[in-house]
């Protein structure tokens, strides 16, 4: 069964994409993270913005405000933030 959940990134250039996810492909936010970038991959990839696809290879995206069950169990209608402000040191 197809459970959706929408993803927003939040970052100094990407910030506003959002996308919906198919969360019961997922097994944890890593893989979230990865299916909401391809996604805007694909898109830039479909226009030829090479300059943005290398800017967006170069950021590391996470989810840090929600656990993936909270995402798992949310309602439809929730956002959850992918962040690309924090850089990997900020990360550990």
């Amino acid at each position: 069964m197809v459970k959706l959940r929408q993803f927003q990134i939040s970052d100094e250039i990407f910030n506003g994409y959002i996308c919906d996810i198919d969360i019961e492909m997922a097994e944890s936010k890593k893989d979230i993270c990865g299916m909401v970038i391809d996604q805007m991959k694909d898109l830039f990839v479909f226009y030829k913005l090479e300059a943005l696809i290398y800017i967006l290879d170069s950021k590391s995206f996470h989810i840090h405000s929600d656990s993936f069950e909270e995402i798992k169990l949310g309602a439809e209608q929730d956002v959850f933030y992918v962040c690309g402000h924090c850089n990997d040191s900020e990360l550990n």
